[in-house]
């Protein structure tokens, strides 16, 4: 039901930054992110392959995206969180500030946000 809107394609690829992440020439998880405005980012992607969660790649994934984030003018990132996500977004330091409803009826994701620090 949802394998049109979970699909990254090539244009996705050659569009938005996506970075991978290969644990014995397997890819076990990947990120996604782009510009919504100049200072903001989009976190659009963090998935770890289903059999790979629990073993931290989520945590590597998450710190190599908030690592690529020093240095810029990014003062906020934003993402739609899967509901069983969540905690894990909160343990960065994400917090949820509304909820977006999906085309699954009944079905919400929980908008959250990161301010970053001033540099």
């Amino acid at each position: 039901m949802w394998s049109e809107v979970l699909m990254v394609s090539k244009q996705y690829i050659v569009t938005k930054s996506v970075y991978k992440l290969v644990v014995e020439n397997e890819i076990v998880g990947y990120y996604s992110f782009f510009h919504e405005s100049e200072n903001t980012i989009e976190l659009d992607n963090l998935f770890v392959w289903p059999d790979c969660i629990g073993k931290g790649f989520g945590q590597i994934l998450m710190n190599d995206f908030l690592f690529r984030l020093k240095n810029t003018d990014v003062k906020k990132v934003v993402l739609d969180a899967e509901p069983k996500a969540e905690k894990f977004y909160e343990k960065f330091g994400f917090v949820k500030i509304g909820e977006i409803e999906t085309s699954i009826k009944d079905r919400f994701l929980p908008k959250m946000e990161l301010l970053l620090d001033e540099k």
